[in-house]
Formats: C-alpha cells, structure tokens, sequence
C-alpha cells in the first residue's frame, strides 16, 4: 500500500520543536533516554530487531543508549525538528545509518522496511495520531510505543 500523503505538523508546532533541541535540557534528555532505551530492549528483544527506526528521535539519546546497549544493527532516525536531526548527527552512534527530516506524518520508507519502529513520547504530541500509528505499522514489522 503506498504511504498515505496530505497531512503535514502546524507549522507552529514544527518551528517550537526547530528550537528545541538547542542544548537548554540535553542532560535530562540523555538521562531519561537511558530509561526509554532499557525499556526498548526489556519490551522488544524477543522480536527481530536487527533494523530500527525511531520515529521522532528527538536528539538521539535514546539511538545512542540503545547502541551502547548492543541493541540491533543497523538505526534510522526521523524527526520533525532540523535542530534535533543535526543533534542526533552529531552523536557517536556507529549503528546511524542516517538521521532525517521528516514532515511528522507521513514516513519516507518503502512497507516493511524495518524490523522495529519506536515511537517513544510521540503518540502524546500528534494532531492525528492513527495516521503515524498506521506509517509506523506499515514501514515495520513491529511497532513499539
């Protein structure tokens, strides 16, 4: 089935998030990453998990939490905000394959592209959140929320 087009993030909402991966809460961010990340692993080992994506990675602490954990092999990250793709670049993640904007909603990957798809503090953020739910299903085989 081809991805669902049309719906895109307010553009209030994207240029609050365009400033808010700047450094003010990065601490707290890695911290509770490490939580995000352990529960991932505890919740979704059983299943394949070679291919992950992160759907709203925000920075990317929750990817490089889940790197350090020896948790799958190969990561995309997608995110609303430039700020947050250009931080979760910046990290030492050697499991990245790549890190890029999307427009909230309609996800830029081929079904069944990937083993895992996370969406961790996403859901609570969404306009329209059976429309991610449902890219989040087609681009994996499982979907964590």
């Amino acid at each position: 089935m081809p991805p669902m087009e049309g719906f895109s993030v307010r553009k209030t909402l994207k240029s609050d998030y365009d400033r808010y991966y700047t450094g003010q809460e990065a601490d707290w961010r890695w911290l509770v990453g490490r939580e995000k990340a352990r529960n991932i692993v505890t919740l979704c080992g059983a299943v394949p998990h070679d291919s992950l994506l992160d759907i709203g990675c925000g920075e990317g602490a929750v990817l490089e939490w889940l790197s350090q954990l020896g948790f799958g092999k190969v990561y995309t990250g997608i995110e609303i905000s430039q700020t947050g793709v250009d931080a979760t670049r910046k990290r030492t993640i050697p499991q990245l394959a790549e890190c890029v904007l999307f427009d909230g909603y309609t996800i830029p990957y081929p079904d069944q592209s990937f083993d895992v798809a996370v969406l961790s503090h996403v859901v609570e953020h969404l306009e329209f959140p059976r429309r991610l739910l449902y890219e989040a299903g087609r681009v994996a085989r499982h979907v964590f929320v």
